[in-house]
């Protein structure tokens, strides 16, 4: 079976990306053959793997890619501010690149990534295959925020032979405009995410990872900090006035900037850190809350919509995961500024519960982490694949 990716922004470096990567690495021990259509910058060198660039910053794409977030952790053109003619050009590369890429690898299977653009013109270019969809959570946060350009996608997105859900939340969300849809979850790779040779100097200290932006929570978290004695680092990158903005303070309170890690890198980090903390206002499934769990830390995290029903109940309950109250917010990702004291404050009291806490870990928690490997998530995918296909 040949199945080929469609991602409209850079591969590797957001969630979705990780999340496509690892479903190609999985691809060869299923018996599949994987490719991927992916939109890259001018100068990106591209990952080791079957891959078709459309590149932006182009004089066919004279602008950078677009994100599928407002703040992305590298240059990035916003859906809110595309002109007509942007989407045009958009339109106009991506529809020729897919169609040189299906002509090129014969793919029995096109598995789009996030319901937005690219999606709906796969579904309306490709009309003689089956076209999944993996749904990560932004698309239906650009859904409320540009209902003007959700109202044409819907209805190609209904068109789509099956919807792959992270979490039973989003299901309820996505089946309001399509039925043929599941929830597979998301994963982690074991192989690097583990905990031998963890650091016994990890006390004390507090990790987090991810795009150096306000509505990941990066400004409460350094707040929240700021008279503690734990050692806070940060990794990952941003762009813009947000992320300068957040270097500042992180300068100012002494936590450390580890900048932008690839996985390896990510997981040995994860290993010398006794809690891993992730403030976040949005999230589709924050996969790097598994891969934490997974290398032995302690983990505090905003109690994001579907994250109760994805945890055991006894690692809820248990001190190894503090799940953070939201403030109210005033837009999908977007705190009301008057709530953001005592969100802060619960943040604090939260990462000081879980350094000072001695217990060990749930039992729950090995069988939990178990079951959200890459592995199981592409058997659950390879199985919708397999009866798609069976039906041409």
């Amino acid at each position: 079976m040949r199945v080929l990716h469609l991602l409209t922004q850079k591969p590797g470096q957001t969630g979705s990306g990780v999340y496509l990567q690892a479903l190609m690495a999985q691809a060869p021990s299923m018996g599949i053959e994987a490719a991927a259509l992916v939109g890259v910058g001018p100068g990106d060198d591209l990952p080791a793997g079957h891959l078709y660039p459309v590149r932006f910053e182009t004089r066919e794409l004279p602008f950078p890619v677009v994100g599928m977030s407002d703040v992305m952790p590298y240059s990035s053109a916003r859906w809110s501010e595309m002109s007509e003619r942007h989407f045009t050009l958009y339109r106009k590369a991506f529809q020729g690149a897919l169609r040189a890429a299906v002509e090129s690898f014969q793919p029995d299977i096109v598995h789009c990534h996030h319901l937005w653009h690219l999606t709906a013109l796969a579904r309306e270019s490709v009309d003689d295959l089956p076209v999944v969809a993996s749904c990560h959570g932004t698309g239906l946060r650009q859904k409320q925020q540009l209902a003007h350009q959700w109202r044409w996608i819907e209805s190609s997105l209904t068109k789509l032979d099956h919807i792959f859900c992270l979490t039973p939340d989003q299901l309820s969300e996505v089946s309001r405009f399509h039925e043929r849809c599941s929830v597979v979850g998301a994963g982690f790779d074991p192989t690097l995410f583990h905990p031998h040779g963890r650091s016994p100097e990890s006390s004390s200290t507090v990790l987090y990872a991810g795009k150096l932006s306000f509505s990941k929570g990066c400004r409460e978290l350094l707040r929240a900090v700021e008279e503690e004695p734990a050692r806070l680092s940060l990794a990952g990158s941003g762009a813009g006035t947000e992320a300068e903005e957040i270097r500042a303070l992180a300068q100012t309170v002494g936590a450390t900037l580890l900048g932008r890690l690839d996985q390896p890198a990510l997981a040995e980090q994860m290993r010398q850190a006794e809690v891993f903390v992730l403030p976040s206002y949005y999230e589709g499934l924050p996969l790097v809350v598994a891969e934490a769990l997974s290398c032995g830390c302690k983990v505090v995290v905003t109690d994001l919509p579907g994250l109760r029903g994805w945890f055991p109940e006894e690692v809820v309950v248990s001190d190894w995961v503090q799940l953070v109250e939201l403030p109210p917010l005033q837009s999908v990702d977007q705190p009301r500024e008057s709530a953001l004291p005592d969100f802060v404050q619960r943040l604090k009291e939260a990462l000081g519960r879980s350094l000072s806490s001695s217990r060990e870990p749930p039992r729950s928690l090995h069988s939990f982490l178990n079951q959200h490997t890459w592995a199981g998530v592409a058997g659950r995918i390879l199985r919708v694949y397999e009866r798609l296909v069976a039906k041409r």
